[in-house]
């Protein structure tokens, strides 16, 4: 009786000295606006043969042969989203295992920024609060940040309501201006007039 003949298949092997990083984008859980990544790849010495591919999707195989293979690989001007960039390598003892890189791009600006003062009648309050709302689809809003006419940039906190107080100001017309960031530091700006009054 003849045995059908079983294919081998190529096991694997362990991977050692074999990592992607990246310059650009160091942070695999960050947002980032940068949409041109730039990955630092180790290899064992023995690699003659290099495969990557970039991909949405976090099983796919590396198709694209490099020989020899490149400590480094640039890309520019990906699509938003959540990126994968896997990778193995031919040596000696022959096909390493997969690694993949992940990666997130925002380029895009929050949107529909509302600036709602809490009780405008009260204008003599010198730490007035605001509602403060906008939207951003992708990575999301991260923070709220205020100035007054010149001052310094001040990260606002949200009380147990939701609202947003300022610091303390001085009596007088400002000029209020309200950032909102998403998660990959991308922002829109709104200003108003702001009116404090003097206590009684």
């Amino acid at each position: 009786v003849i045995q059908p003949t079983v294919p081998t298949v190529e096991q694997p092997m362990p991977i050692s000295g074999f990592e992607i990083s990246s310059s650009t984008h160091p942070d695999q859980g960050k947002w980032y606006s940068n949409n041109d990544p730039v990955f630092q790849i180790k290899f064992p010495s023995d690699a003659r043969e290099l495969n990557l591919v970039l991909s949405r999707n976090e099983k796919s195989t590396p198709q694209i042969k490099y020989v020899p293979p490149i400590s480094e690989k640039i890309l520019e001007d990906v699509d938003e989203g959540v990126w994968y960039l896997h990778a193995n390598y031919r040596g000696r003892s022959g096909l390493s295992s997969i690694i993949k890189y992940k990666f997130q791009v925002d380029t895009g600006l929050p949107e529909n920024l509302e600036v709602v003062r809490i009780d405008p009648n009260d204008l003599t309050n010198p730490s007035p609060k605001f509602t403060l709302r906008a939207s951003d689809s992708l990575s999301g809003i991260d923070r709220y940040e205020a100035k007054i006419d010149n001052e310094e940039w001040v990260k606002l906190s949200a009380d147990d309501s939701g609202n947003y107080a300022l610091p303390n100001q001085t009596p007088g017309k400002k000029q209020l201006t309200i950032r909102a960031y998403d998660q990959a530091g991308n922002y829109i700006e709104y200003s108003q007039e702001l009116q404090i009054d003097p206590m009684p």
